[in-house]
């Protein structure tokens, strides 16, 4: 039995990035309808058509401008069942970024709490909200925090411009910090719904729209030898793979499977890095790729993960491992429009 009625309204952020489109279709596969807030209506357009090519009246936007606004889900929620806030808002290096992360979750836990019908809530986190670097040994488990990150942020800055370590912090500390004020919410407040959250890290799979997003352009930067795109590839890497599809399913399990109840659910499928990726690509046949990493590009991921509970929900819609490498760089590529 589903934790809500099949076929009912799933009200969504995200549903027009990379991470959110995985979600999207395998929810509306799965029967379900989703209303996505959007605060571009043209760009949502391009996404609405193509969902709906597939799964016809299923997908719907709602405009909300201003996601921090006190009531601003209020009317929005009004005959769902379930929220799906995957909107990575975080943007910035200053400690007041990561708070508009806690700001939002917040007003979607308020808003759903006022509304009867709504029985989950599904919060898009991250891995960053497990460790702070993927290149030191140790084991990640829904039981691990960053609270690195957020120590770090008490710090001085270090640097006077621009700092991508120090935004990364704020990432990281942004997605800790609204993960516990969810869980804080619930347990405190007692609502009509349960919260979940899905921690996944670098996501690769089909382009929707034929543009990618997010890591879905960082591997078709590499695929065409993108020199910005290759760079920046170089300095985020090593991460864990999840496919969109796995993280998809990952989520609709969180939104929908009885038993999941207040639980983190780690998405790390297999580790990767630059020169993995180079290889697959290879393999792939694509052609004029980038030099491999070397010296200290060339980094590798030194973390183990328990995914022995995001397996066991895989197993449920069918599937006994997560996708792997390959498969889902091929899905990312063969769907790139130029």
């Amino acid at each position: 039995m589903s934790a809500i009625p099949e076929g009912s309204t799933v009200l969504m952020t995200g549903a027009t990035g990379c991470v959110g489109s995985g979600i999207v279709i395998e929810v509306l596969k799965a029967g379900y309808k989703i209303k996505a807030a959007v605060r571009n209506p043209e760009k949502a357009k391009q996404y609405a058509d193509a969902y709906n090519k597939r799964y016809p009246g299923a997908f719907e936007t709602v405009l909300i401008e201003d996601n921090k606004r006190p009531g601003a889900f209020d009317a929005a929620l009004q005959g769902c069942s379930g929220v799906i806030h995957c909107a990575g808002g975080i943007a910035g290096d200053e400690f007041d970024a990561a708070q508009s992360e806690v700001d939002t979750i917040l007003e979607i836990a308020r808003s759903a709490s006022k509304v009867p019908s709504v029985k989950r809530v599904v919060y898009t986190s991250s891995t960053n909200a497990l460790t702070r670097s993927m290149t030191k040994p140790g084991h990640l488990s829904s039981s691990s925090w960053n609270d690195e990150a957020i120590e770090a942020l008490k710090k001085p800055r270090s640097k006077p411009d621009w700092d991508w370590d120090r935004a990364m912090d704020v990432y990281s500390a942004g997605k800790v910090l609204a993960e516990r004020a969810l869980f804080d919410f619930v347990k405190d407040h007692k609502p009509g719904f349960v919260a979940n959250v899905v921690n996944p890290n670098f996501n690769i799979g089909e382009n929707i729209i034929g543009t990618p997003a997010t890591s879905n352009s960082l591997v078709a930067a590499i695929a065409t030898n993108n020199e910005e795109g290759v760079t920046l590839a170089r300095f985020i890497m090593p991460q864990f793979l999840i496919s969109l599809v796995d993280d998809g399913l990952l989520h609709l399990a969180a939104l929908t499977q009885e038993d999941v109840q207040n639980e983190r659910i780690v998405a790390a499928a297999e580790p990767i890095s630059f020169n993995i990726l180079l290889a697959v690509l290879e393999k792939l046949g694509i052609k004029n790729l980038p030099a491999p990493a070397v010296g200290k590009d060339d980094r590798t991921v030194q973390k183990t993960a328990d995914t022995t509970r995001s397996l066991e929900l895989l197993k449920r819609y069918g599937k006994n491992s997560f996708d792997d490498l390959e498969t889902a760089v091929q899905r990312c590529v063969s769907t790139l429009v130029a």
